[in-house]
């Protein structure tokens, strides 16, 4: 039953559709609240912040398809994604604090193991928007790069140093906006005001109050929200 459920779920996601959500019983928000933890939801996107403790066995659970963009927080190597028991597991590349990964996936259902000594922490920002069928948005952004453009996502930095004020502005499409804490060993999140979303329209008046600078991250969602079928 969950292979032909999961089969159905690819073929709408390549369809351009969105997907049903995980069933409860491989939600890994309700089955593994430890290292899956909805931080913000909307009709736009999921905000999930993801912890993997130091050689974790996660048992299986799902994610939905599309659009996701990855918000990696500290260094880590060693992380594995095991789909199908027939199959080789798949390594994940090694990821450095204030990388970004934008990918669009099919319906996952897998199992992870954390084979590194240390913790692996995340931020998986699924995107609700109909991921399209064709030249999907890929791409690994290291934490130099500013600025990914796609015709369906848009990814872009802004460095806001302390004591200033920086506008985002949702001109042409709406907005997710995500601020983190740039550091050697591990980007951070602050406090409050970690996420806002902008309606298209509107704007935000971003500022850093404390003694250290930080980085704004903006992802522009270009197509419309997804519609199940």
């Amino acid at each position: 039953m969950r292979l032909l459920f999961t089969a159905v779920a690819i073929a709408l996601a390549l369809n351009g559709t969105i997907v049903a959500q995980p069933q409860d019983s491989f939600d890994p928000t309700k089955t593994l609240p430890k290292s899956y933890k909805v931080e913000f939801e909307n009709d736009w996107v999921r905000i999930t912040r993801v912890h993997y403790d130091a050689k974790a066995k996660l048992p299986e659970h799902e994610h939905p398809a599309g659009i996701t963009v990855y918000l990696y927080l500290n260094a880590s190597d060693g992380v594995l994604f095991q789909h199908n028991q027939d199959e080789e597991a798949v390594r994940r590349p090694a990821v450095l604090p204030g990388a970004i990964r934008v990918s669009t996936t099919p319906y996952e259902h897998h199992t992870v193991t954390n084979l590194a000594g240390a913790p692996s922490d995340f931020l998986r920002i699924l995107l609700k928007t109909d991921p399209g069928r064709t030249g999907p948005p890929n791409s690994r952004m290291s934490p130099s790069v500013m600025e990914y453009d796609h015709a369906r996502v848009r990814v872009s930095r802004i460095n806001v140093q302390p004591g200033t004020k920086t506008r985002v502005e949702a001109k042409t499409y709406p907005m997710l906006r995500v601020a983190w804490i740039p550091d050697k060993a591990e980007w951070k999140l602050p406090a409050k005001d970690a996420y806002r979303f902008l309606d298209k329209g509107t704007t935000e008046e971003f500022e850093v109050t404390g003694n250290v600078p930080m980085q704004l991250l903006t992802v522009e969602l270009r197509t419309p929200i997804a519609t199940p079928r």
